[in-house]
């Protein structure tokens, strides 16, 4: 009888256990926009956002990829953040690595990480995916738990078409004097 609630207990305290890390990486970084068509040598600003669920965190780590060879990374603005402190703002060589954060008590609800400035390479087209890594990471103030639920945190994705040039102009009809 001892083992069996010894087990019994071993399962309840597992099972509540459980659910509370799972509930508690309920943070997500995503991107806006999410998605768009671009062309060819056109320059796309990207931003990074926070939802922290409620939670006040006080660090993010926004790592993530784009396709090198269809994308030029241009330049990080880290302004209008909820971060106060950076200790990366770069992208290059298909990464890019924004991380800081704010003193305690921290940020909690739905904040702007970053602005990312892309250019579409020339004569390029078809898709180009920007995806939040593993090693990213936004930590939550009371107990530097990371609580990023990376499977739900967004992509972007850009359809990247090529520009069909303008059909020529008709030419313009030349007026007709009127029969007198």
């Amino acid at each position: 009888m001892k083992q069996l609630l010894f087990f019994l207990g071993l399962f309840f305290a597992g099972t509540f256990g459980l659910f509370s890390v799972v509930s508690a990486q309920n943070a997500t970084l995503y991107f806006v926009p999410a998605s768009s068509t671009v062309s060819p040598g056109q320059t796309v600003r990207v931003t990074v956002m926070v939802d922290t669920k409620g939670e006040f965190v006080n660090a993010v780590a926004a790592y993530f990829t784009y396709p090198a060879d269809k994308l030029d990374a241009l330049s990080v603005d880290r302004t209008g953040s909820a971060m106060t402190l950076f200790a990366e703002d770069k992208a290059s060589g298909g990464r890019v690595d924004i991380s800081g954060g704010t003193p305690t008590p921290g940020f909690s609800g739905i904040q702007k990480i970053a602005s990312v400035d892309f250019r579409v390479k020339p004569a390029v087209t078809g898709v180009a995916t920007l995806s939040f890594l593993s090693d990213a990471a936004i930590v939550r103030n009371s107990d530097n738990t990371n609580i990023l639920n990376l499977p739900a945190s967004g992509k972007a994705v850009f359809q990247i078409a090529a520009v069909s040039p303008l059909p020529p102009s008709a030419p313009t009809p030349t007026p007709q004097p009127l029969p007198s």
